[in-house]
């Protein structure tokens, strides 16, 4: 989370500053939403899957770490991704 602000910094900087902070809490949301639903699901299919492939025993706590880690999302591609495609010219850049 700490990183979160330059990251966001760094791409947005490319960016028009009124559409960067016209759309500053639909990026913030994507980026927690996103991360908090992807550690949830990896952490879910580690508890899973790894006692079905006969690996250790993990408590739910532990995957979700390894969730956390393994689900960063990363604003910089995302941002980039909707510059490249003029999703925000287009006006749909609430997708």
């Amino acid at each position: 989370v700490a990183f979160l602000a330059p990251i966001i910094f760094a791409e947005g900087y490319g960016l028009k500053s009124r559409q960067f902070f016209d759309n500053i809490t639909r990026i913030c949301f994507h980026a927690f939403l996103g991360t908090f639903l992807s550690c949830l699901v990896v952490a879910v299919l580690v508890f899973y899957l790894v006692p079905l492939m006969h690996g250790p025993d993990l408590d739910f706590i532990s995957c979700l770490a390894f969730g956390a880690l393994i689900s960063a999302t990363d604003p910089v591609t995302t941002l980039a991704i909707f510059k490249d495609q003029q999703l925000a010219e287009r006006g749909v850049g609430h997708l």
